[in-house]
């Protein structure tokens, strides 16, 4: 993939840009044919900015579609660059199409963000613009590109397996009045004493002060295997923003039964202002090496894919109450 080169003349600090005023904002076609990606992500398991950078093209006349990623290169078909179509459509990225603009000096993850894709009908997407690693139609190309390298058994892309394998999981929903909690509690019921992992839910009512459902079960046999599926099928991780705008309110118990796990409620006092009715979803979930990744959102900054998403996963944790 060419990729572009700043002017000799061009200062540090100094930003080159131009538009291409032929470059089409509407592209009719939806049927690529031939493909160049390059952006940068940054991994929320490792914390690193990484390169996502892969082609799509016929070698071939008549021949099949190659994906390309560096030297590995797997058959692929049409459904794969629909996807990325579907990333284009979503993200408005033809609205910067002629678009370049270069700013020498900074880091290497904010420059050089490139799309070129030929369609059918001869149109062209193309632009090499400044970016940064928590784009999020970089993270949308990046899962694409690991969810097709999974279809042919190629897993490098995803985390390692001790991370991605759930041993803990917190869901909770501030819907006012109530206050929804799932959670992995401790204690200390066994007949020999030692400590054993159970599950909480519980409701609290906000308004009238009182629990309006308390149950706690031992954690039947698959359930985090269970967790660990619905988590990647829904693309709960994605949504991590790994910060908490202000801590929830303790659902009474939590606290007594010591949940060790060191979520919001239990752990500290819910302050005292009126987000208390301002609807909340928050999520911590710990792989089996110990890493975490979690989010709190509310109100407005609530996504919907999260909601969806999270929605799938609490079908599933009231079925197991129920």
């Amino acid at each position: 993939m060419a990729m572009s080169n700043r002017d000799e003349d061009l200062m540090c600090g100094g930003t080159k840009k131009h538009e291409d005023p032929n470059a089409p904002k509407v592209i009719n076609s939806k049927t690529i044919v031939d493909l160049d990606v390059h952006c940068r992500h940054r991994n929320i398991w490792s914390g690193l900015v990484e390169p996502v950078v892969f082609s799509v093209r016929r070698e071939t006349e008549n021949g099949p579609l190659i994906l390309t990623r560096g030297d590995l290169k797997v058959e692929t078909d049409t459904s794969f660059l629909a996807k990325i179509q579907e990333i284009i459509d979503e993200f408005g990225l033809v609205k910067i199409n002629g678009y370049y603009e270069y700013t020498d000096g900074i880091l290497p993850e904010f420059n050089n963000y490139i799309i070129t894709a030929l369609y059918d009908s001869s149109e062209r997407l193309h632009f090499d613009t400044k970016g940064t690693p928590e784009s999020k139609w970089c993270a949308a190309m990046r899962k694409a590109l690991c969810d097709e390298l999974v279809r042919h058994g190629i897993t490098d892309m995803l985390p390692p397996e001790e991370d991605r394998k759930l041993r803990r999981f917190t869901l909770e929903y501030n819907e006012w009045p109530l206050h929804t909690d799932y959670t992995t509690i401790r204690t200390q019921d066994d007949e020999d004493g030692k400590p054993t992992m159970h599950f909480l839910k519980g409701i609290w009512n906000s308004e009238t002060k009182e629990t309006e459902y308390r149950k706690i079960i031992r954690i039947p046999e698959g359930f985090y295997d269970r967790i660990t599926e619905l988590v990647e099928e829904t693309d709960l991780r994605s949504f991590s923003n790994g910060q908490i705008d202000f801590p929830s309110s303790p659902f009474p118990g939590a606290m007594i039964m010591g949940n060790g796990f060191g979520t919001m409620f239990g752990t500290q006092p819910a302050e005292e202002i009126d987000r208390k009715r301002t609807p909340s979803i928050h999520y911590c979930a710990e792989g089996e090496s110990g890493k975490q990744f979690n989010a709190f959102y509310y109100g407005d900054k609530i996504p919907e894919g999260l909601m969806e998403a999270a929605a799938v996963i609490r079908e599933y944790l009231d079925g197991v109450f129920s």
